[in-house]
């Protein structure tokens, strides 16, 4: 018989725990580090939106404090152009903006009252494209169909040539005409009532300004026609 071998008892070996590596110390100080620089961007994009809603805020209330007196000073311009082409008269709104003569708009037409109280005519504003920019022109025609005066109000021409237009010594050429009878540009005016002697080296300025006259007169024209308002 064999005999039987004691057995032999195995001993359990206790695994050592294993101490954290480099990267493993070094992944919470990278997360750390990554939102520390998170934290520093976000800080100038914080304050520059803080200052951008500032400025705008600012702005905002500089235009709504302003926008008044700017409106008040544009009326009051206007209101002065009307008296220089219709000298004494009162005015009141009668037409508001419409399309007259092709490329010219009529922005207004105002009724002209004396200071008697009688009709005295009408004043339009209208407005066209020049050489440069938008040409607006503000035209007098009195109960009688004639031209009481022309300014040109508003322009972005070329200074010495075609903002000459804003002088007297082409708008005043103007009074001499009547409603109903077109202005014609010329090089050389030969003393006809509707000639309009163009600006030397500003043909294209004189002849947008003319157009816009002409339509705002016809538009006058047609009102007095129908026996005024």
């Amino acid at each position: 018989m064999q005999s039987k071998r004691p057995m032999k008892k195995v001993k359990k070996v206790k695994q050592k725990k294993q101490a954290p590596t480099a990267t493993a110390k070094a992944a919470p100080e990278a997360k750390a580090a990554q939102a520390a620089v998170a934290l520093a961007m976000a800080r100038p994009a914080g304050v520059l939106l803080a200052i951008c809603v500032l400025v705008s805020s600012s702005l905002a209330f500089t235009y709504a404090s302003t926008k008044d007196a700017i409106e008040l000073s544009a009326k009051r311009s206007a209101d002065a152009m009307r008296a220089e082409v219709m000298a004494g008269a009162d005015f009141e709104l009668v037409a508001l903006p419409s399309e007259g003569a092709p490329g010219v708009n009529i922005l207004e037409i105002y009724k002209a009252t004396a200071p008697d109280g009688a009709f005295a005519g009408y004043v339009a504003t209208a407005e066209t494209k020049g050489f440069s920019g938008d040409i607006t022109v503000v035209v007098g025609i009195r109960a009688d169909g004639s031209v009481s005066g022309v300014r040109v109000s508003k322009h972005s021409e070329t200074p010495g040539l075609g903002a000459n237009a804003a002088k007297e010594a082409f708008y005043g050429q103007f009074p001499r005409g009547r409603a109903g009878e077109p202005f014609e540009v010329v090089k050389r005016a030969t003393g006809a009532s509707n000639e309009i002697a163009a600006i030397s080296g500003a043909t294209i300025t004189s002849i947008a300004a003319t157009d816009a006259v002409n339509a705002a007169a016809a538009a006058i024209y047609a009102l007095l026609q129908q026996g005024g308002v």
